[in-house]
């Protein structure tokens, strides 16, 4: 049997010797994976930290663009069909007054989902271009806010 008098002295010095490396790097590894779930926590917490300050704010990110210039939408509700408008719910009211009982039910809609509700609800209106009304009477009051693409919702208070 060998004994290790007789493996010759370079080679157990580089046996020891790798061995060393091998625990450092095994070492370094560890303390890496440490920092970098340190420095994930950290950007986890400035990135909470950021979104409480803009929703402090009211900050509304701007929508991306398409490649032909159109802005993407994020989808917007729409009214249950099934679900009816009592016919002469809205007979005396403004078209901005019914617009505000219909959002602050509904959130946010679109321009031409907000005419079915209103004309549902008894709203009279004897004008043909309806959706261009409909954005100069809520415009005019100031209450409501277009999100883009005749998509209405009722403004932020400030």
């Amino acid at each position: 049997m060998s004994d290790h008098n007789d493996v010759p002295a370079t080679s157990f010095d580089y046996i020891s010797g790798r061995d060393e490396v091998v625990q450092k790097a095994i070492s370094a590894a560890k303390q890496a994976d440490e920092l970098r779930g340190a420095a994930i926590t950290r950007l986890l917490e400035l990135r909470a930290q950021i979104e409480r300050d803009l929703e402090t704010l009211a900050y509304r990110p701007l929508p991306a663009f398409l490649k032909n210039g159109h802005a993407k939408h994020a989808p917007v509700a729409e009214a249950d069909p099934k679900r009816t408008v009592d016919p002469r719910a809205f007979r005396d009211l403004t078209v901005a007054e019914a617009s505000k009982i219909v959002l602050q039910e509904y959130g946010t809609l679109h321009g031409k989902e907000l005419e079915r509700l209103l004309k549902q609800g008894g709203l009279r209106s004897k004008i043909a271009r309806f959706q261009g009304y409909l954005g100069v009477a809520l415009k005019r009051d100031g209450g409501f806010e277009n999100t883009g693409g005749n998509t209405w919702r009722l403004a932020s208070p400030e």
